[in-house]
């Protein structure tokens, strides 16, 4: 259809983690965790999650 967007998750055969970067407004490092059915789960962002709560990062599931 001519003129519609859809925005679709592209990873069915992989995790995903975000990180949004300290800045003046925001105190401390975030580390984003898509909520979505299309991302495998994963030893290695669940590893990550683990490490940035340990170094004080906020972790943001959604």
């Amino acid at each position: 259809m001519i003129g519609k967007r859809e925005l679709g998750d592209r990873f069915s055969t992989s995790g995903f983690l975000g990180h949004k970067k300290q800045t003046e407004v925001e105190a401390r490092d975030t580390l984003v965790v898509p909520q979505t059915d299309n991302a495998i789960a994963s030893a290695t962002s669940d590893a990550m999650v683990r490490v940035a709560e340990q170094q004080g990062w906020v972790v943001e599931h959604g």
